[in-house]
């Protein structure tokens, strides 16, 4: 009998150590964002954080496209806003048009973006959907097609969350939705990234 309260108690007591252990576990962003966190902390503006996806990979015609981040600090490429961006390249330090795959970014304060999606493009090639990230955070879905010759369709995901309002752009076709939908619930679960200025 006392060994079946001993064996209860060390179980619980186990238990109540992982849970308390999952708490401060610290998930990592994706690989291709290690090199450069420090960066990232090091750059941010003070009292504002970033948020990076667990995962990113995008596919080509010819399989996985490898990524490589370019920081953009005070980026005023956000819409006209001041922000911090997180440009997405085919190339090392290649910040020409050609290698540009999307980005991540983050501004503040936190506004209704409505203005942002009206202007990615004219609203006949324009999907908009209203979508969870995690509980009490709510995004708008929007895949666009501008129909012209140096760019081609690009979906984004857009939330506010922490005060700020987060972007993802990336080259997905809306058959690819989920992908990128996958990608900021990623994000919005994710530990963000502090400024430690």
């Amino acid at each position: 009998m006392k060994g079946r309260y001993l064996f209860s108690f060390i179980v619980s007591l186990l238990g109540i150590v992982l849970f308390t252990m999952s708490q401060f576990t610290i998930a990592t962003p994706a690989p291709i964002f290690r090199p450069i966190i420090r960066n990232v902390q090091n750059q941010l503006p003070r009292r504002m954080i970033m948020r990076l996806p667990a995962s990113l990979d995008i596919t080509g015609v010819n399989g996985r496209i490898r990524i490589y981040p370019i920081l953009e600090p005070n980026s005023r490429s956000c819409f006209g806003r001041n922000c911090f961006r997180v440009s997405l390249t085919s190339e090392p330090d290649c910040q020409a048009r050609a290698c540009g795959l999307g980005y991540i970014a983050t501004f503040r304060p936190s506004s209704d973006y409505a203005d942002i999606v009206q202007s990615l493009g004219d609203e006949r090639y324009r999907v908009t959907s209203s979508i969870t990230l995690r509980e009490g955070i709510r995004g708008t879905y929007v895949y666009a097609d501008p129909r012209g010759v140096s760019s081609g369709p690009f979906s984004v995901v857009i939330w506010n969350q922490n005060g700020q309002t987060f972007i993802v752009s990336l080259p997905f076709s809306q058959q690819e939705k989920q992908k990128i939908i996958n990608i900021a619930i990623s994000m919005a679960n994710e530990p963000p990234i502090r400024s430690i200025r």
